[in-house]
């Protein structure tokens, strides 16, 4: 009779466990959706510069700064979570970023509000909130490390593509300014709707992860402390540094680019963005999938390899077809290395600490979010071209491969 009610209650616990997953993954989605509409800025750049006469070195430090300060807030978003649920970090998190993006729609002629708006406010908001799903979709689902994270960040990179037709449409209707005021609020509602459906499993449900396919079985859990006392913490932090500052800059000029390069019209640059939105979702599917059968380390090193030849080529490139391909290349393994990131952290290190161990990580993406964007749009404005800034990137690209060729998990283990 007791055998019976234990298989009974395992059923039910069984259910409940795969009924949440479609709770939690659509909202954690939908969360890094709302934050990942700042990789729509390139549609801002011209309308900024048109409208102010800034220059876009000018304009381009705002999306740095907040890509900066995305990754240097990101610990924070570990510590928030500990300690207020994902719930209220989540409602911190855009509250931030909305009042950020609303606030730069006030910057009128003075430059400096669209860099506290935007820049720090808001960067503050997406850093806090970035950590947030990835942490609680791989608390209750490790079985499906790979998948779950990759489905949890490519909301973050598919942000941009429902963001800039939006905010071309927007456009046409207001000024910049006026685009960025209606914005800031809309973020702020989506992530708070989807919310309300986000939460971290008890005890009951958490289960450990099992060993993977190309991978490791991560043996002893690191606190943070004791993964940044490791060489590997390091190597991470840099092959996510070299393939952030590869992808950034790209984006950061994506619009424009094009524009220049192939000599389309903003609405055809607008719906570019929008294809490299998709590109970069969906690397963050593809690439965490195939860590799962291959490990990251395989995934990481195919990742460089391919981008480097499409960042030497993309500048010699004048067809229209050819240009996008490479673009979307580079982005699709940009998308990549952030869930593979993720699944990298928990394989070495475990899931005790991940929250701030991947957030402490994340400071990676905040300084290759500066160095991509201001090495290409320096570069643009003295050489008037964009060929020298990508085959620095491509260089960066092929010592990540190095780096990543090499690397390989902690060796002091012990039994949990």
């Amino acid at each position: 009779m007791m055998l019976t009610e234990e298989r009974l209650l395992a059923a039910a616990d069984t259910r409940e466990h795969e009924s949440t997953w479609w709770h939690i993954a659509i909202a954690a989605v939908a969360i890094q959706a709302s934050l990942g509409t700042v990789h729509a800025w390139s549609v801002f750049r011209t309308p900024l510069v048109d409208a102010t006469g800034w220059t876009i070195p000018q304009v381009t430090l705002a999306y740095t700064l907040a890509m900066l300060t995305l990754g240097c807030s990101c610990p924070l978003g570990g510590v928030a979570l500990a300690r207020f649920g994902p719930r209220r970090t989540v409602l911190i998190a855009s509250g931030l970023y909305g009042l950020g993006t609303a606030i730069a729609g006030f910057a009128a002629d003075r430059l400096w509000l669209l860099y506290v708006g935007y820049g720090l406010i808001g960067g503050v908001g997406l850093g806090v909130g970035f950590v947030v799903p990835v942490t609680v979709v791989l608390e209750w689902f490790p079985e499906r490390r790979g998948v779950l994270s990759g489905l949890a960040v490519a909301g973050f990179g598919a942000g941009a593509l429902v963001a800039a037709p939006i905010a071309v449409w927007l456009l046409s209707l207001f000024d910049v300014f006026q685009t960025l005021q209606v914005l800031g609020p809309a973020y702020l509602l989506v992530a708070a709707v989807a919310s309300r459906y986000l939460r971290s499993p008890g005890i009951e449900h958490c289960t450990p992860a099992p060993p993977r396919a190309g991978g490791i079985a991560v043996r002893r859990t690191f606190s943070a402390r004791e993964a940044l006392n490791t060489w590997q913490w390091y190597a991470l932090w840099s092959i996510l540094f070299l393939n952030v500052a590869a992808g950034s800059a790209l984006l950061s000029q994506a619009a424009a680019m094009i524009q220049e390069i192939a000599h389309v019209g903003p609405v055809l640059g607008a719906v570019f963005v929008g294809g490299l939105a998709v590109a970069n979702a969906t690397g963050r599917l593809l690439w965490t999938g195939l860590s799962d059968s291959f490990g990251s380390r395989a995934v990481f090193v195919a990742m460089f390899l391919l981008q480097t030849p499409a960042l030497m080529l993309i500048p010699a490139t004048t067809f229209l077809a050819a240009f996008v391909v490479l673009a979307m290349l580079v982005l699709l393994c940009y998308g990549g290395g952030f869930g593979t990131t993720a699944t990298f952290t928990a394989e070495y290190f475990g899931s005790a600490s991940f929250g701030l161990t991947f957030g402490l990580l994340m400071t990676a993406f905040g300084v290759g979010g500066v160095a991509g964007p201001l090495l290409i749009a320096a570069m643009r404005e003295a050489t008037g071209g964009y060929s020298a800034a990508l085959t620095l990137l491509a260089i960066g690209t092929q010592t990540g491969a190095a780096i990543a060729l090499f690397l390989r998990p902690p060796r002091r283990h012990c039994q949990c």
